[in-house]
């Protein structure tokens, strides 16, 4: 058999051997340019060398163009941050993230600006002769009759007392949040923009955006979607249409006596766990993030009207699960005391969740503010039942229960900021003392469980009265 020999391209060093294809096989012998077994091995040693090094430099620069997109779309993410207006244009999917702006001291203003100064009260006339201050609401002088007090009905004023040991403080000065909501009215306008509908064209429209949206699903225990693309309200709720109807009809008498027809009874209501693994099942297979969420409680306010045994006997048809909101570790409360976040709704006749809501992106500036630390003023606030206390017109019809209130915790209060420069209402998340009603259980018309005390000092100003604190309220 005839051997085929491979002449040398050329004797300059820099070609070697890379990128030489030889082919092999079993009737065709290689001469190769080499005397001996030892020059051979070292050409294959500086082959596997030098491809063994190439292979390094490529995965060199793959590692650093991954680097610098990561890098380039960080930066992205930070130029709209300083423009709320902008804030996460196309990136819808970034917006999962927990964001938040430093904005250094003081930013978002007097933050008790909503409470009523006394040099601006009005007076609004309850009876003939009694009168509580209100401030910018305009007066009211029809007087109330008698006859609408009535003499049978007693309400229960609840007088708060601290029990409690010493408790922590917050640092004297502390972080106050304010939630961003990022237009993205213009992010799904793509769907009509150069459409034709019958009676008009779009396309003769510019700068088309979307308000907000519904999506269903067209099927059985389907759900609708709603999509608040303007002011980054979201919610998931059942299509009625595809689902069983309940009919269940509530029918009160004269005397104010009420009963239900096909209505649930309390056998019907599921435990707690299962009523969590329901809730937590749905949130899992929707890809619904709880990273900066507390795990889901169980809402049962409805049980103390029902353990009451009065003459209506209500079962809910859904129960509530809230899944306590947390900015930077803290719990979020209502200034109800109760806490707010992911609320999910799940139908106690189908077992299946029937609603979510409160869903939000979490895109917050923050300011630092001066705390209170005086711990008598506190407790005083506290023991008043907070900033919104209850009045009572009429002393005679009300009762009096002293209540007990136990060593607070550190959280986050969520209230409501009026602007009148943009002239719109701002969610703020305000450090605050959770001071939890001891024996809450016991008192069944008292619908809370914690007393809140904002911990900013703005809030104990004197000179900013609350409507329902006012110095002013008097009754002649």
């Amino acid at each position: 058999m005839t051997s085929k020999k491979i002449k040398k391209a050329t004797d300059n060093k820099k070609t070697k051997l890379l990128g030489a294809q030889v082919k092999k096989s079993k009737s065709t012998k290689i001469t190769k340019p080499v005397k001996n077994k030892t020059a051979s091995s070292l050409s294959f040693t500086t082959f596997i060398q030098e491809f063994t090094r190439a292979l390094v430099i490529t995965a060199v620069i793959i590692l650093l163009t991954i680097s610098f997109v990561i890098v380039k779309s960080q930066k992205k993410v930070t130029s709209v941050d300083n423009n709320s207006s902008n804030l996460a244009k196309n990136y819808l999917s970034i917006l999962e993230d927990v964001n938040i702006i430093n904005r250094g001291q003081n930013f978002f203003g007097n933050l008790n600006s909503s409470n009523i100064s006394s040099s601006n009260s009005k007076e609004i006339s309850l009876s003939q002769g009694s009168t509580i201050s209100l401030g910018g609401i305009e007066t009211i002088n029809a007087p109330v009759s008698d006859k609408m007090i009535s003499s049978e009905y007693r309400d229960i004023k609840y007088n708060y007392v601290y029990t409690g040991e010493d408790f922590s403080l917050f640092p004297s000065n502390a972080n106050v949040y304010r939630r961003l909501t990022p237009d993205l009215s213009h992010e799904l306008s793509d769907t009509i923009t150069g459409k034709k509908i019958s009676f008009f064209d779009l396309k003769k429209f510019s700068d088309l955006g979307i308000n907000n949206m519904t999506i269903f699903e067209d099927k059985d225990y389907g759900y609708s979607l709603y999509l608040g693309l303007a002011d980054s309200s979201f919610s998931i709720y059942k299509n009625w249409e595809k689902w069983p109807s309940s009919n269940n009809t509530v029918t009160c008498d004269s005397a104010g006596a009420c009963y239900q027809e096909n209505g649930l009874t309390i056998e019907k209501i599921s435990n707690d766990e299962e009523i969590l693994n329901i809730s937590n099942q749905f949130l899992s297979d929707y890809e619904i993030n709880l990273d900066n969420y507390g795990p889901g409680e169980v809402q049962k306010s409805w049980l103390k009207n029902y353990l009451l045994k009065s003459s209506y006997q209500y079962i809910p048809e859904t129960i509530t699960v809230i899944y306590p909101l947390k900015i930077s570790g803290a719990a979020v409360y209502e200034e109800s005391g109760n806490k707010t976040g992911l609320t999910v709704e799940v139908d106690m006749r189908e077992k299946k969740v029937s609603g979510v809501y409160n869903l939000m992106y979490q895109y917050f500036e923050s300011s630092t503010y001066s705390t209170e630390v005086d711990k008598e003023a506190i407790v005083s606030l506290a023991e008043q039942g907070g900033l919104y206390n209850n009045y009572y017109a009429n002393s005679e019809n009300v009762d009096e229960v002293e209540v007990n209130l136990g060593q607070p915790i550190l959280g986050l209060v969520r209230v409501w900021q009026y602007s009148e420069k943009d002239s719109k209402s701002y969610e703020l998340y305000v450090p605050a003392y959770i001071f939890p009603i001891l024996s809450a259980d016991s008192y069944p018309s008292l619908y809370k469980e914690n007393i809140v005390v904002p911990a900013v000092k703005d809030f104990f100003d004197t000179e900013s009265v609350n409507i329902l604190n006012s110095e002013e309220v008097m009754v002649k």
